[in-house]
């Protein structure tokens, strides 16, 4: 069924033929639309994920089963059947959720614990050969010009004037010597949190090699983070996750200029479709067009922009897009 999406009735009928067993039903964990959905059986619950080419659907199979075989926080291959990847069902706990509803010492808790398996599972990579089967991401001069260049796309999106940035210096430091194991689309609505307390992450089809700390600024300029820079330092600190000056400054200019993305996603979203409760946004883990959520992330770059003198001039453009949220 490559390059097609089976409907839910076939996702029954592979299930069926592929675990030998009855579908009790099939339900939507992130809404109609998703690539993955939930299979309801006698006995357990697992997940069926029908990628949008063949190419990401082997790679993220390749991928779960050598990182599960070393012991690492993901899913466990359930098999292929008909173009669909089954595999484990880690939860329905999803990191997201959990940061955003609990308080204290219990957010950064969960925040150690997420960091600690991107760096569990990255350690794990190194057992395999994942490193020599796996491509860079976000290495090429394209994708780094236009990552560069996000503040001035999201400049145009909400009516500022774009902030003035040396282009140059940061296409070469967003560039990167390492080639480690990086999840890329670590956002906590990618993640489980399990009963003991430790973190799970799934979806793995765009995985690739890059510096490492990446991931954690993902997850630093989602509006789904509710930790400030220095939290956030303190917890990648605290397992091992930042091991010298280079893998700190990486990380804080990505996590500034990442978060312009971000904020251009929800700005495009809260134009064409309005705003959306949180709460409905972290249900069907959605953009989270929310006016807390996205107000909150633009402060918090805010702290992520002010510490290194490349990026110091997005303070003033960030605080102003805070502002746009407020109004908008």
């Amino acid at each position: 069924m490559d390059g097609h999406r089976p409907r839910p009735d076939e996702i029954a009928r592979i299930a069926r033929r592929h675990f030998g067993a009855e579908v009790l039903r099939i339900t939507a964990p992130g809404g109609a639309g998703r690539d993955s959905l939930r299979v309801h059986l006698p006995d357990r619950t697992v997940i069926a994920t029908c990628r949008a080419t063949p190419g990401r659907r082997d790679r993220e199979r390749l991928v779960l089963k050598a990182l599960s075989a070393a012991g690492a926080p993901v899913p466990r291959v359930l098999g292929v059947a008909e173009g669909v990847l089954f595999q484990e069902d880690l939860g329905r706990r999803r990191l997201s959720v959990e940061l955003l509803r609990t308080s204290g010492g219990e957010v950064e808790a969960h925040a150690v614990a997420a960091i600690a398996a991107l760096e569990a599972i990255r350690g794990a990579a190194a057992r395999t050969d994942l490193p020599r089967r796996l491509r860079p991401i976000g290495t090429g001069p394209d994708w780094r010009a236009e990552f560069v260049a996000a503040p001035a796309r999201l400049a145009a999106t909400v009516g500022l004037r774009p902030p003035e940035l040396d282009a140059d210096r940061l296409l070469r430091l967003v560039g990167t010597g390492q080639r480690v194991i990086v999840k890329w689309d670590a956002r906590p609505g990618n993640a489980v949190v399990r009963p003991d307390g430790s973190v799970a992450w799934f979806d793995w089809e765009l995985v690739g090699l890059r510096h490492g700390v990446e991931d954690i600024a993902w997850l630093a300029a989602d509006e789904f983070w509710p930790l400030g820079r220095q939290a956030t330092l303190r917890a990648a600190e605290r397992v091992g996750a930042l091991r010298d000056d280079r893998g700190r400054r990486v990380l804080g200019l990505f996590a500034a200029l990442h978060g312009a993305r971000r904020l251009s996603l929800i700005a495009r979203h809260r134009l064409a479709e309005g705003w959306i409760a949180a709460e409905t946004a972290l249900r069907y883990d959605r953009v989270g067009r929310a006016p807390d959520l996205a107000r909150g992330l633009a402060r918090r770059l805010v702290d992520w922009a002010d510490a290194d003198a490349l990026t110091r001039p997005l303070v003033p453009f960030y605080k102003t897009v805070a502002g746009w949220f407020e109004a908008a």
